[in-house]
């Protein structure tokens, strides 16, 4: 069964324009029939137009591929899932994330905070930035306890995979995963030659309403995180291996075992990725709109945004790459626009509806989560949010302290958030935001304004 290719080329771009996106490709894999189209051009005014080959940065969904190679190693017998990551990495070994598993890093359960330094010094190679994150930060939670995402255990997850294979991340992805599926990927960072061409991305928005083309800024030493730049079609050919047909097809070549694909779609028991999925396994996240689940990732980087998901079952692959920060927001619409063509794709769910619950005073206040400070201050009827004392969006609370996060600096869609309360004394001393987990530091002296 295929998908219409005029219905489904005319519905992308309508909703690029609509969103102002300049460039994307949408790939979908239906019960064995693959459809491809694209839509724009590579870069706004002037840009070549968009192929089937563009490779765009997917961002976040290279953690999906990161994964999967640290489970090929772990299928070879190379690497075990439960044992301490300490001995590949003796620098760490009097820092309480040594007795982190690689399972647990995969799923975001080794308690890592999202992210290490940010200073170019300190990150000019992964374990430089991983011991310079473990001497500045604190875990957010006890290994295995909970989740909070994070880059810092994918860069702590490229290293394993340069510990056990004696290559750069880079080359290990390369050589040992993607070559073998006839993927030639480029990379954001760390490119080799004829390695770094990509579709840029672009700011849409702004006070001038502008759309500009956007330098990526991904620190070298985090490639294993959000590096790859790939088309939708590599998307869906990597993403292959992920379904049940996998095992039937010679050209995979029993490159990722049937069980060990099976035991990525196995929620972590201290997965709880509130408003990102409905869970989280070892490299990929679970969706459901009330059928079957479909697994995948998203990825959002310098004015991209990549979503990829994967219906096992149904040999069903969706990947759609966009070259714009309003890409999650062409996502969401198409989301729905693919379901009325008989694709039965499942994204993370609405925010609730509902009018705006007057927020509680014990909110309001600092929270951190490694480094990075998250600011919470009453506006009134709702609430506002700063990140490293930049005003990034307002927050609209509901009674059980859920939030919506409507973004006031780019025309990214709403995301989903709450509060926690300490289950002891019942004062709110958490918050999850983008599926990171932040712990109060102090009240708030001031409101955090928006600019």
């Amino acid at each position: 069964m295929s998908v219409d290719s005029l219905n489904l080329s005319a519905m992308l771009g309508e909703l690029a324009g609509e969103h102002r996106v300049p460039g994307a490709a949408l790939t979908v894999r239906l019960r064995g029939a693959t459809t491809s189209v694209v839509t724009g051009c590579d870069r706004h005014e002037g840009g070549r137009p968009v192929t089937t080959a563009t490779r765009f940065p997917i961002a976040s969904v290279t953690k999906a591929v990161t994964a999967t190679l640290v489970m090929v190693l772990a299928a070879d017998g190379d690497l075990d899932l439960d044992e301490p990551i300490g001995p590949h990495v003796p620098q760490l070994r009097e820092h309480p994330v040594a007795a982190a598993t690689p399972r647990q890093l995969l799923s975001h359960t080794g308690g890592l905070a999202a992210a290490g330094a940010t200073d170019p010094a300190h990150t000019a190679s992964p374990l430089r930035y991983l011991v310079e994150h473990a001497r500045s930060t604190d875990l957010v939670l006890p290994p295995g306890s909970g989740f909070s995402y994070s880059n810092a255990g994918y860069v702590l997850a490229g290293h394993l995979i340069s510990d056990v294979t004696g290559m750069s991340w880079a080359e290990a992805v390369r050589t040992v995963l993607l070559t073998p599926l006839g993927i030639r990927p480029a990379f954001v960072v760390g490119a080799g030659p004829g390695e770094e061409d990509f579709a840029p991305g672009h700011v849409v928005g702004g006070l001038d309403g502008r759309t500009r083309p956007v330098r990526q800024t991904l620190s070298a030493a985090e490639a294993a995180a959000g590096a790859l730049a790939l088309s939708a079609d590599d998307l869906v050919a990597f993403a292959r291996l992920h379904t049940e047909a996998a095992a039937a097809d010679p050209d995979l070549d029993g490159l990722l075992p049937a069980a060990t694909a099976r035991a990525m779609r196995e929620p972590a028991p201290a997965a709880e990725p509130y408003g990102l999925a409905a869970g989280w396994g070892p490299g990929l996240a679970a969706f459901t709109d009330g059928g079957p689940p479909w697994w995948g990732h998203d990825g959002t980087g310098d004015g991209t945004s990549a979503h990829l998901r994967i219906q096992p079952e149904q040999d069903a692959v969706v990947a759609l790459v966009t070259n714009a920060s309003t890409g999650a927001a062409l996502w969401r619409a198409l989301v729905g626009e693919l379901r009325a063509l008989g694709v039965p794709v499942a994204d993370q769910g609405p925010p609730p509806s509902g009018p705006p619950h007057p927020p509680p005073a014990e909110c309001v206040g600092s929270y951190r989560n490694g480094a990075t400070e998250y600011l919470v201050g009453d506006d009134g009827d709702q609430l506002s949010l700063a990140v490293d004392g930049v005003a990034v969006a307002v927050l609209r609370l509901r009674p059980d302290l859920g939030f919506t996060m409507h973004d006031t600096v780019s025309a990214g869609p709403p995301h989903e958030g709450r509060f926690l309360r300490d289950p002891v004394t019942g004062r709110v001393d958490r918050l999850q935001v983008t599926g990171r987990l932040a712990s109060r530091a102090a009240p708030a002296a001031a409101p955090a304004h928006q600019p």
